[in-house]
């Protein structure tokens, strides 16, 4: 399959719910190089966290509970318009040792939007977010760009980073699949990705309670992206 055929059919799978398997993720991972998607040279059992598309009253509230509940560390990709009207929610992520890190200032897809208008949505969300962190991380929106996205995130300094489990839940309501979907790919130096925005479609609340005890119980330790980057020493690279 062409890349153009397979970015649209990974777009039409993710909108409709579809788990990707962990051959389709490394089939993206094979044609994105600049990205980080997991670091599986990591000596210990860790796991990277991450949240897309907050912050959002109640839902981001109700992960972080699930967080501090589990001992757990994530790295939060925050949409800048949000972080604009939510800055004390933007500020509990900080204040309770999360990582804050770039999400843009809309969520319009990433694959859309020229360089300079990436550039543009990055630098606006850059400015808020360092009142809450020093962030080095950036998604793009839908998981989906092309080379001028990779421009604008190198010309702003920011790395560009996705994930390699993942279960699309904001589209899929199946909890219980998305739970054991997760607990059977996981391994060391992964990155798992969820949402905790977008509205009542938010699972991300029910799927971390069942899954953080899980993890903790057979060894693993979730940490945030930089985190989990440093302790292999990829964090920069």
């Amino acid at each position: 399959m062409s890349r153009p055929l397979f970015v649209l059919a990974a777009l039409a799978a993710a909108a409709s719910g579809c788990i990707p398997s962990r051959a389709t993720v490394e089939f993206v991972e094979r044609r994105s190089p600049s990205a980080l998607f997991d670091v599986p040279a990591v000596a210990d059992s860790l796991v990277a966290l991450t949240l897309d598309d907050g912050p959002e009253p109640g839902n981001t509230d109700r992960v972080l509970d699930v967080l501090a509940a589990h001992d757990a560390r994530a790295t939060f990709f925050l949409v800048g318009e949000r972080v604009k009207r939510q800055p004390t929610l933007a500020r509990r992520i900080q204040r309770e040792g999360h990582e804050v890190a770039n999400h843009g200032w809309t969520r319009d897809p990433a694959l859309f939007l020229s360089r300079e208008a990436m550039t543009a949505s990055i630098l606006r969300t850059d400015s808020l977010l360092r009142a809450f962190g020093d962030p080095v991380w950036f998604r793009p929106s839908v998981g989906f760009y092309h080379r001028g996205t990779v421009r604008a995130a190198d010309s702003t300094g920011y790395r560009i980073a996705l994930g390699s489990v993942t279960t699309n839940d904001p589209q899929n309501p199946f909890i219980g699949a998305q739970v054991r979907h997760i607990l059977r790919e996981v391994r060391p130096g992964d990155v798992i990705v969820l949402h905790d925005a977008i509205g009542e479609r938010t699972k991300a609340p029910e799927i971390l309670a069942r899954v953080l005890p899980e993890l903790r119980r057979r060894g693993y330790r979730v940490v945030s992206l930089s985190e989990l980057a440093e302790a292999s020493g990829t964090s920069r690279e």
